[in-house]
């Protein structure tokens, strides 16, 4: 006989979304954490999460709008700021004045869990499945366009997915990208599971050496976010990852 179903438990099961497999190999391993990783999962959330998954994250690297956010600072989004193709995910239809909340409770504890040597930022996010963000006059008219004070790939389709399932969500990035810094733009080197087309990379950047420098310091500053990622996922991962560690069965 059970005590109304709590004498018998389950953990609760977590996906996180991220966008390159550099992200992906920040996430410790964990049996009851579904790492999905490129643009392919990105666009078949439906498909790639299991229906005993019960939350979802988007986790990876983002851009700073705020010129506040330093290199490799730690973003939990309070508010999703949604542009780009349309999202079929009730009335939302991707525009500068469609928005989206996380869970405030999981993000809260997100917040609380992180710490020194972190410097972490509750701000909100502007997500679009083509950043658009390279260069500081485009990041100074979406910050004035969304209000928000950073900027990632793929917090937009982690929204859309949970609403539609009913579910948990929220959004954790790090800062590669200074609000002043331009950024090299290799959106066709990314493979649909998140790795790399090295001569792809070459290739773009033997057609035009001038973006070089650029290229080193994007590459400098993506390792320091990275870094900040691994630091963080080991520290949330530590406190099941801000949700609860398990719940009662039916």
């Amino acid at each position: 006989m059970t005590d109304c179903g709590y004498s018998r438990r389950k953990t609760v099961k977590l996906a996180i979304l991220t966008g390159m497999e550099s992200e992906a190999a920040t996430i410790p391993a964990d049996p009851n954490v579904l790492v999905l990783c490129g643009p392919a999962a990105r666009d078949n959330l439906d498909a790639q999460v299991p229906a005993d998954v019960g939350a979802i994250l988007s986790w990876g690297v983002c851009g700073a709008l705020n010129p506040l956010l330093p290199i490799a600072a730690v973003c939990v989004a309070t508010l999703l700021v949604i542009a780009g193709p349309p999202i079929a995910a009730g009335n939302v239809t991707g525009s500068f004045d469609v928005s989206m909340s996380p869970s405030a409770g999981w993000t809260s504890r997100l917040i609380d869990f992180l710490g020194p040597p972190l410097i972490v930022f509750p701000t909100s996010t502007f997500s679009d499945a083509r950043e658009i963000a390279d260069t500081p006059a485009n990041r100074a008219k979406l910050l004035t366009g969304s209000h928000a004070g950073a900027v990632d790939m793929g917090s937009y389709a982690v929204a859309a997915f949970a609403r539609r399932r009913g579910m948990p969500w929220a959004a954790v990035g790090s800062v590669s990208d200074a609000w002043d810094q331009v950024v090299s733009q290799f959106y066709d080197v990314i493979n649909p599971d998140g790795t790399i087309k090295d001569w792809a990379a070459l290739e773009q950047l033997l057609t035009n050496p001038s973006t070089l420098p650029a290229v080193i310091k994007e590459a400098w500053t993506e390792q320091s976010a990275l870094h900040s990622l691994k630091t963080a996922a080991t520290m949330l991962a530590a406190q099941g990852w801000g949700l609860p560690l398990d719940q009662p069965t039916s």
